[in-house]
């Protein structure tokens, strides 16, 4: 497992988990890329590793390297199999100190300027080279000991089979871990201070985060995700990879943070004090201030008082190598050190005969803190944040913190606190408002309709230009009460319905009464056919001499007459077969 320390913890929150809003800085539903990191739990550990300093150099007393784990809390680092192996279960540590390189690169997070270091631990488990990952049959054995050949059980095995509180360095009883106190990041951030929308579109305290999300009503929150949709932020950074006055940043340095005012000033260093110190007052976590004095270990015990280095102390419970800054020698601090405590000439009695020689007593130089000697220590403040309305009254907040109020008292002492939160006019999205149109002057024909514009009421004069105000007037044409109305449209259109189906009536009527004449004219010319061959026929029986030839010429008819007049030949020709001959 891997555990923070307090500012450790303050880190990781404010450069990982709480920004959102550009690139893949955080998922919809998780404040880190999905996960539901929703609280901050405070353990109790005891450790007492037993580590040989030959093996462990001076800058890492009492802990062994650090060694990162997976979600399988499997060991990633492969290179501390080996001292495992040796010694058996182990916890490390990492340090991150503030300050910068040779060459001006800063050497721990730009994003979290903190004036010492901060850490995070590495707490070895049952086969910590395998972890749930599976096979067993991998596992790391204790080379020697009591245990020898066995799988390694994990630091804080006694703790589980034997119940007990206080590790005795011996194998699979390394360290002991408690939970303590418990703090939701809800809490921390503020979201219940914030507003909410309700679907009958009324407002009310955010809930937790996942109403906060989707539902909060502050505009200088929200951003647009990669779904199009548009959520809120707890933090939308200015400058997501850095700080815009860190040099090679990208961002400008007047690009201000947007988000809950707890989290603005990510790169401030009066600010990020301010949140560990909230942190700490929620969650009641002690600083480690009341472990044991280091200042005898080898290599501490001989400090150089003119040029601040050589002293050691313990912060957060690691004791390390430290140097105090502006003492009369000016010497080139060793980049892997931190500055020490400042309160270490209080609570460490090896160094109370060896003070620090200043180079001077303003407070910027540092030195005079831990001599005690400032003379002009006062009020820090952050810059105002982003105003809370985008366009009319709103407010803006800061954050303003006494400098090392734990070791030399408050700041209220020499003047009163400034203020923290004050009252701002912004016009960055205001713009003139208008009302629906309304009715036409004129109920037939051509008139005018008109609509109110104003500009928001608490909007600056300046917001609301004259040349960019819209029309409240225009021309319309209405034809409602034309001639009586719609009683006189609705006769109108059952005139025309009328008509048309008069129109229809006739056309048809003529079309029909065509038709039937032109089949009696057929009919006629049948009939008019048929009389006239009846009369050929007998003109020919009349004529015909031989009966023989005429019946001959009798028998010939055309089918299609004959059709045409239904009348059976072979019928024809008997009746010109009886004719009389004469």
């Amino acid at each position: 497992e891997v555990l923070f320390d307090l500012p450790g913890v303050m880190h990781y929150l404010q450069t990982e988990v709480i920004p959102k809003g550009s690139g893949k800085l955080g998922g919809r539903k998780g404040r880190k890329m999905g996960h539901r990191y929703d609280r901050v739990q405070k353990f109790l550990v005891k450790v007492r590793n037993r580590v040989e300093e030959k093996d462990f150099p001076l800058q890492k007393f009492e802990f062994a390297p650090f060694s990162d784990f997976n979600d399988l809390f499997q060991t990633t680092d492969k290179a501390s199999w080996t001292y495992l192996s040796k010694y058996g279960d182990l916890v490390g540590v990492q340090s991150f100190p503030p300050g910068n390189d040779t060459q001006g690169n800063p050497v721990s997070d730009p994003r979290f300027p903190w004036p010492v270091s901060y850490h995070r631990f590495s707490l070895s488990g049952v086969c910590p080279n395998v972890g749930m990952s599976g096979g067993d049959d991998q596992c790391l054995k204790y080379e020697s000991g009591k245990f020898a050949g066995d799988e390694l059980k994990g630091g804080v095995s006694c703790q589980a089979t034997d119940k007990v509180t206080e590790p005795d360095g011996e194998q699979g009883c390394i360290y002991t871990i408690e939970l303590t106190s418990t703090v939701t990041l809800d809490a921390l951030s503020g979201i219940r201070n914030q507003q909410c929308g309700r679907h009958n579109r009324t407002t009310a305290a955010c809930q937790d985060y996942e109403d906060f999300l989707v539902n909060c009503t502050n505009s200088s929150l929200q951003y647009k995700w990669e779904d199009g949709k548009t959520y809120c932020s707890e933090l939308i950074p200015a400058c997501p990879d850095g700080c815009p006055r860190i040099n090679g940043s990208k961002c400008s340095p007047s690009d201000q943070d947007r988000g809950l005012p707890f989290w603005l000033n990510r790169c401030n260093s009066a600010a990020t004090v301010f949140r560990v110190k909230e942190l700490e007052r929620l969650t009641g976590t002690a600083t480690g201030y009341e472990n044991e004095d280091c200042g005898s270990y080898s290599g501490c015990e001989r400090p150089d008082v003119e040029k601040g280095t050589g002293y050691c102390s313990r912060l957060f419970g690691v004791c390390e190598p430290c140097y105090i800054p502006g003492t009369v020698s000016k010497a080139a601090a060793n980049v892997s050190q931190t500055p020490c405590r400042p309160d270490m000439f209080k609570v460490q009695g090896s160094y109370a005969d060896k003070i620090p020689k200043c180079r001077t007593s303003h407070v910027k130089d540092a030195c005079c803190v831990y001599a005690g000697t400032c003379k002009d220590r006062g009020w820090q403040a952050s810059d105002w944040s982003v105003c809370s309305s985008a366009c009319g009254q709103g407010e803006h907040t800061r954050t303003v913190v006494c400098p090392y109020e734990a070791t030399l008292g408050s700041c209220s002492k020499r003047s009163p606190k400034p203020a923290t939160v004050e009252a701002c006019t912004s016009n960055t999205t205001c713009k003139w408002e208008t009302s629906d149109w309304g009715l036409c002057s004129e109920t037939c024909g051509s008139g005018e309709m008109s609509r109110n514009v104003m500009c928001p009421p608490d909007a600056p004069p300046q917001a609301c230009p004259e040349s960019a105000k819209p029309a409240e007037s225009t021309v319309c044409v209405d034809h409602s009460e034309c001639g009586g109305g719609v009683a006189f449209y609705i006769g109108i259109a059952f005139c025309v319905l009328v008509v048309v189906v008069a129109v229809v009536y006739f056309v048809r009527k003529t079309r029909m009464t065509r038709d039937m004449g032109d089949n009696q004219v057929r009919r006629a010319d049948l009939r008019s056919s048929q009389r006239r061959m009846q009369g050929a026929q007998r003109r020919n029986v009349m004529s015909g001499g031989h009966f023989a030839g005429g019946a001959t010429e009798m028998q010939y008819r055309p089918p299609r007459v004959t059709e045409q007049l239904g009348v059976d030949s072979s019928r024809l020709m008997a009746s010109a077969a009886e004719a009389p001959e004469a």
